[in-house]
């Protein structure tokens, strides 16, 4: 991430260091800052509870007893906690607000554990009782935990507005301990919470009399800011040092102020800011130092500048990021689903699911075309596959009806039947038992049921079956998706994949009953050979046959056709560009005898009718099963009323939320609420 980050030199505002010049220089900055902090201040109370949309914040840190209170102090101009050992044990979020009369602004203080308009938000009128407040709420936060080894992370607010104080919010750490291992390690895990965002500034406090490169919070601010481009240090405790050593110190920094707090003497005595202002003063006029490193006014105008700078940028790129995570919350939530407590709230739940499974059905039926959806291209590829399949189930090479081994069976079955014939009519019970015969040869209704319908689907292979498998396998995903985070819920899941297999299991059984039927009318009333599709495909295979030439056989030699050796040797006539019929070269010889003839045309009757009955089987089948089974899916309304009265008790147990999904909406609500809030600020301000 970019750093908002950028240092300003203060040179160019030559900075007197009386009070009255700190109190102009506020003022000068007031009107610009106060509005844009204060916006700010709400937006950061709101950025809680987005861990990766850090606010833009200046935080103090330092080692226990650097005089970091104390700076604080001589910012603020009122009395902080301090004290021996660990004084504070919670991050203090310190507004500063300069008095300004267009605001309506009295002198006063809030200090809250939320924000400062929160309802346990505590109003002080007199700043003497300030340090008391502070400690009291730091107290509550730690009276459930062990106190003598306990840091708390929820941050106290403290919003100070005060006449000569500059508009800026600052974030208070505790101390680094060096004495308690357990606090230690509290105080450096909220040290990275803290200040490890890019759009972060580190206020370093430490104490002149230390050694710089081995004082710990230096070491911990360059792990996190390694090039120390967003840290300020501050030297505390100058006057107790030779002005020659303080400046070797501040050479081994990159950018550093200095500070003279007030020392417990001074404290005791009474004596005023203002005061402790001139004496600081007076101090750094000996020091060799520039402008923008002298003193306290110099730290508030470092602060107030590039707090502004730092809040701008944030909030430039807060406006890029809050709309789309608002976008990507609102769809989590609605994943979801609608809460479900109310008996009305479960069942809306479940048709909630049940419309999503319809739209995506009806899309899938009526192919779309969406080059994203990988469901709809599988679903129309593989439905006419399985299809297909079927078909070519019953073509098996037309079953080499005019072979010379079908020749010899017609011809027994036609002695057998020793029915009256009438010249040139074909025997109708011979050709029903024929027929009969060649059904029960490819076990239709096996291939109907077990393969068509019930068989065995193998995702990703060529020959695949079973529509009602592939129905399932298609519903699993897509309830996958319907479901969204309920999918987390498996039993709900597995119960409408139950149900819905034994909706789809009878639609497929209505399906194979109806072309059962057709079948079964087909052998009961017997076989109609008449019509124009049969007399044109029998004229077509005569013609054929009429029109071949004998030099176009192979020069077999031809043999007595009762001989049983000459069978398969045979010749290819044409029907059609997709049609070759295969014609035993003894069936073509017997076709000069009266009675093999006769045999014959029987022979050609059962292929001709074959391709017909094939065919009606086949395109029935295509209609019952796209009818019958593919867009009866689309009508899920139908079949989840069947579903929901069959089995509602055990889907309103099922759509009972886990406490997980209560929480997880629950908390994706506040976060959903907060951008939103966000969102309403930032469109008022003009950056």
């Amino acid at each position: 991430m970019t750093s908002f980050v950028t240092w300003h030199s203060a040179n160019t505002l030559q900075l007197q260091l009386g009070m009255v010049e700190q109190r102009s220089f506020i003022d000068a900055f007031a009107g610009d800052v106060r509005p844009l902090l204060d916006r700010y201040d709400q937006i950061r109370d709101l950025l809680s509870l987005e861990s990766d949309l850090d606010a833009a914040s200046i935080v103090v840190i330092g080692d226990q007893s650097s005089g970091k209170s104390s700076v604080l102090e001589s910012l603020v101009q009122v009395d902080l906690p301090r004290g021996e050992n660990i004084v504070t044990r919670a991050p203090i979020i310190l507004q500063c607000r300069s008095l300004r009369d267009i605001y309506g602004d009295h002198e006063l203080a809030r200090v809250s554990t939320g924000s400062p308009s929160s309802s346990d938000s505590e109003v002080i009128g007199d700043f003497h009782l300030l340090e008391k407040a502070i400690r009291e709420k730091q107290d509550s936060l730690l009276r459930s935990a062990d106190s003598a080894n306990s840091i708390s992370e929820t941050p106290i607010y403290v919003q100070v507005v005060k006449a000569g104080i500059p508009d800026v919010t600052l974030i208070d750490l505790p101390g680094i301990n060096y004495n308690n291992e357990t606090i230690r390690a509290q105080i450096s895990s909220l040290y990275r919470k803290y200040t490890a965002g890019e759009n972060v500034i580190i206020l370093n406090v430490i104490s002149a009399l230390t050694d710089v490169q081995a004082n710990e919070s230096v070491l911990y601010a360059k792990k996190v800011d390694p090039e120390e481009t967003r840290t300020i240090y501050v030297f505390t405790k100058i006057d107790k040092i030779e002005s020659e050593e303080l400046l070797r110190k501040a050479e081994s920094v990159p950018r550093c102020v200095f500070v003279r707090n007030r020392s417990p003497k001074e404290l005791k005595e009474g004596l005023s800011w203002g005061q402790v202002r001139r004496l600081e003063h007076d101090l750094l006029s000996e020091y060799d130092v520039t402008g923008d490193s002298r003193g306290v006014p110099a730290l508030s105008h470092i602060l107030v500048e590039e707090s502004q700078r730092l809040v701008q940028a944030s909030i430039k790129h807060l406006m890029n990021k809050v709309p789309q995570r608002i976008i990507d919350l609102k769809k989590q939530i609605a994943d979801l689903g609608e809460p479900c407590e109310s008996h009305e709230q479960k069942k809306d739940a479940f048709d909630s699911i049940c419309r999503r499974m319809r739209s995506r059905l009806e899309n899938l039926y009526n192919r779309c075309r969406d080059k994203s959806d990988t469901l709809e291209h599988c679903y129309a590829v593989v439905v006419d596959r399985l299809l297909e399949n079927f078909a070519s189930s019953l073509q098996v090479d037309q079953f080499r009806l005019l072979s010379g081994e079908k020749h010899e069976q017609v011809k027994e079955a036609l002695r057998v039947a020793r029915s009256a014939q009438l010249p040139n009519f074909l025997s109708h019970p011979c050709f029903r038992e024929l027929l009969r015969d060649m059904i029960h040869q490819v076990d239709l209704q096996k291939t109907i049921e077990d393969d068509m319908a019930f068989g065995k689907y193998e995702s990703g292979t060529d020959k695949c079956s079973g529509i009602v498998e592939y129905m399932m396998f298609l519903m699993t995903h897509l309830l996958n998706e319907c479901l969204g985070t309920r999918r987390g819920n498996e039993e709900l899941r597995d119960a409408l994949l139950s149900d819905m297999e034994e909706e789809i299991t009878g639609l497929a059984r209505k399906v194979t009953s109806v072309l059962s039927s057709i079948v079964e009318a087909e052998l009961t009333i017997g076989p109609v050979i008449s019509g124009e599709e049969y007399e044109m495909t029998l004229t077509r295979v005569r013609v054929a046959i009429d029109e071949f030439d004998k030099n176009q056989l192979p020069n077999w030699q031809l043999v007595d056709p009762s001989s049983h050796n000459v069978h398969n040797q045979e010749f290819e006539i044409s029907l059609d560009e997709k049609t070759r019929v295969s014609v035993d070269v003894a069936v073509y010889q017997w076709l000069q005898e009266r009675e093999d003839k006769r045999v014959f045309e029987m022979q050609l009757s059962l292929f001709c009718y074959w391709r017909i009955f094939s065919r009606r089987v086949v395109d029935t089948t295509f209609l019952m099963v796209k009818r019958g089974i593919c867009y009866e899916l689309t009508q899920f309304d139908n079949l989840a009323r069947n579903i929901w009265r069959r089995n509602s008790t055990l889907y309103l147990g099922l759509l009972e939320e886990n406490k997980q999904t209560v929480q997880l909406r629950t908390k994706l609500s506040e976060r959903l609420h907060n951008l939103q809030q966000i969102a309403s600020i930032m469109s008022e301000m003009h950056i």
